[in-house]
Parts: C-alpha cells; structure tokens; sequence
C-alpha cells in the first residue's frame, strides 16, 4: 500500500484518499496541496482538512453526506458532484468532486472548473459580440431587434433603429495603419457607449458600421435627442500616434410603426437614410421620410458603386461593379417580395460569381507574383465562408439584415484587400486593360 500511496501521490492530478464511513483525509497527493494551497503533514482527523477546505459548517456538512451516500453504479452517481473549495491563501475555486472506489478506501479527484468556466463564458462572449470593441455583433444585434419589435406591438411603443458609419476612417486608416484604424474604431465604440441611456444597444455590424437601437424614441423629438448626442460624442478629436484625428457619423434612422413594422422595412429604411446623409456631408443626421415606402419605379440602388470604391484595375473594378448588381438584383427581389426559391437563386448567383472574381484575383497574383500570395488566398477563403454562412442564416433572420450583411461584406473585401493588391499589381506593371479576360460580358 506504501507503494500505491507514492505512486498516486505522483499523479498530476489533485486528489485525495478517504478511510472508513467518515470520509477522514490518509492522502492529500502533492499535485492537489500546490493547487489549492493546503499544506499536508500526513493523515488527519475527519474534520482537519475539510474544515479548512470547506469553513461553513453547514456546506460542509451537506457536501460530506452527500459524497458519504455516493454509490458506484447508481444512476446520476457518476456525475461529478459541483463544489466551492476554499484555498489556503483564502480564495475561493469552483472544483469538480469526483469519487472512485478502492476496496474500502474512495479516491476523490478533484477538478478545477474556474478556469473552464472562465473560457466557456469567452466563447459564449465572442459569439455574440464584436472581438475589437467588445460591443454587440451582428447577431445579437437583430436578436435584441427582435426583441424590441415584440415589446414594442405589444405595448404599443414606438422605438427607433439607426444605422451609421465613420466619415474619415479609411483614410486614417490608409494613412496610419490597421493597428490605429483599430484603436479608433474601439475609441469611437467607447464614446458611442458613454452617449446611450442604459437601455439603448449600440452594435459593430462590420468594418467602421454601428447600428443603434433606442427604445422608446417613437417621437421624432426623442430620437432627433440622442442622434444628436451620437454625433457629439465625435466632436473632440482622437489622438493616435501622437497625433489628433477626427472622424464624423453619418446616421440615418428609421422608426416603428411611422416608416415600417418589420425588421425588414425598418432596416431597409434606416439604410436609404444613412447613405442620403453620407451625400450631405459628414457627422450629418437623416431619418427616412413619414410613409417613406418607395416602389421599384423609385427605389435608389442598394450598393452605389462610387469612385472610392475603385481599385484602379480595370478588370477588377468590372467585376466588383457586376457584383454590386448582382447584389442590387437581389435587393431588388427582396423588396418586390419575390418568392423564397427566386431570392435564394440570387444570393446564389453572388456567391458564384464571388468565386469567378476570387479566381481572377488569384491568376493575376501568380502571374505578377505579388507578395504575401498565401495570406491573400486565406483571406479569399475566409471570405468565402463567411459568405456561406450569410447564405446558411439565410432563412434564420430578416431578408434586409441579409442584405446589410452583403453589403459589409462586399465593401470591406474591397477596402480591406483590394485595394491594397491593386497597388501592388499596379507598381509591377499591370497594364490595365479593360478588355481583360475575365471581365463580366456586358
């Protein structure tokens, strides 16, 4: 037995040997005293090490008769039994108690369950919020719309959504680094936070977009309020690098129930507005027109495919350019309600000619032997998931947060990559000609 007490208190996992009915402590093994900090000089009364592990009479009591009527093979005893363990520094750890038999002596085993609840609440985290900023995703985001749309038709309420991004960002962002775009971004996330009342939800929906959902601001006053507290919190400048930098907000709103009922058409409309305030100028404020429910004679493009969003190659500015139709066809269908199958087909159809575009892409790094070709090609990859799971959650959410979510993805696979392999190709010796192939025929 002399050599089986060594050999366990070598084991590199906490555990103890408990003698007779009462549970008392032969071995603490030398792995469990420096986990949990209890110095050991060798076997002890029932009550020594328990009562210095567990201090409260009455846990540990509870806790002792229930691992005293623990018996191998009964249904629900091979669970692990959840306890507090009081450390010798004081502190406190949640552990696992597992109990195993030895003729008459039992083996607990404990298990650490602080740290593995710590990272399962990250990645419970992660899911649902924004890695950079911390602030809410995407997800999350139309999941607390929904919310606010029960809520709202319920009672009665009115209640607003905004939709915004950053005047200025991706020239500092060109200029100084991804690393200080980064920092503004969670800058400006910061301020965003600190504007809103308790019960308003700001959300990073991709690149420099937030969306804002303020409940009760079914009065344009109420809404114009906070708007207006946004746009201010970006009045004073950031300092980056040593340096003072400014960025505007421009943010289009839209409220329930004056320009829709759906997440949908609330969505729809608080985007229309943002770009109307885009063209107005920065840290500018719109909020869709009362009955601002346009027909297919009137509707604006979805995506406008402007001049910063060329690249300077012609063959790849053709193709973003049909992407960006193909997106607006799909736009389009949504809004005119066209059948499920007809929507799907399109979302299909830009996921098709992605990869058309991804290929090019790929030619004309290999052909001019651009730099860093692996990380580009893990990045295509990359985007192609993300596109796959926009068309997987297809059916799970609103067809305008699909559309939103398009739309993100399309521009920042342009700003983020694009532009910055056009350079390159160009400083090689791209030639630019139009009439290259893998153009989309007109």
């Amino acid at each position: 037995m002399v050599d089986g007490l060594a050999l366990l208190d070598s084991v590199p996992v906490p555990l103890a040997v408990l003698e007779g009915p009462d549970l008392r402590v032969s071995l603490l093994n030398r792995c469990l005293v420096e986990s949990f900090g209890h110095p050991w000089a060798g076997p002890a009364t029932p009550d020594d090490w328990w009562s210095k592990a567990f201090p409260d009479p009455l846990y540990r009591r509870r806790l002792l008769e229930s691992l005293a009527s623990w018996a191998p093979g009964k249904e629900g005893e091979d669970r692990p039994l959840e306890a507090r363990l009081t450390c010798g520094d004081g502190s406190e750890r949640e552990v696992l108690i597992r109990l195993a038999t030895l003729g008459e002596t039992r083996l607990m085993v404990l298990e650490e369950v602080g740290a593995q609840r710590r990272a399962q609440r990250e990645l419970e985290f992660l899911a649902f919020h924004d890695p950079l900023t911390g602030l809410p995703n995407r997800m999350l985001f139309y999941d607390r719309f929904h919310q606010a749309l029960r809520l709202a038709k319920r009672h009665q309420r009115g209640f607003s959504v905004l939709l915004g991004d950053l005047d200025g960002f991706k020239a500092i962002n060109d200029r100084l680094g991804h690393e200080a775009g980064d920092l503004l971004l969670k800058k400006a996330a910061g301020r965003f936070q600190a504007a809103l009342r308790a019960t308003d939800t700001v959300a990073r929906i991709g690149g420099d977009e937030f969306a804002f959902l303020l409940p009760d601001t079914g009065i344009e006053g109420d809404l114009e309020a906070v708007a207006r507290k946004i746009l201010e919190a970006l009045g004073e400048p950031f300092q980056l690098r040593g340096e003072p930098v400014r960025v505007g907000c421009s943010l289009g709103a839209a409220r329930f129930p004056v320009h829709g009922d759906t997440m949908d058409l609330l969505l729809a409309r608080a985007d229309g507005a943002m770009y109307a305030a885009k063209s107005r100028g920065t840290n500018t404020f719109v909020h869709a027109a009362a009955g601002d429910r346009e027909g297919p004679g009137t509707r604006p493009p979805f995506i406008t495919f402007g001049n910063s969003a060329l690249v300077g190659i012609p063959v790849i500015d053709a193709q973003h350019q049909h992407l960006a139709g193909l997106c607006n066809d799909l736009a389009g269908a949504i809004f005119d309600a066209q059948p499920p199958d007809q929507l799907r087909e399109r979302l299909e159809a830009v996921s098709a000619f992605v990869r058309v575009h991804f290929a090019l892409e790929e030619d004309l790094m290999r052909t001019f032997r651009t730099s860093d070709q692996e990380a580009h090609f893990r990045h295509h990859g990359h985007l192609l998931k993300q596109l796959a799971e926009i068309q997987a959650r297809f059916d799970l959410q609103g067809l305008s947060a699909t559309l939103l979510e398009v739309k993100s993805w399309l521009l920042a696979h342009i700003h983020e990559s694009d532009q910055a392999l056009a350079r390159e190709l160009l400083a090689r010796g791209f030639p630019g000609n139009p009439e290259s192939p893998g153009a989309p025929s007109p």
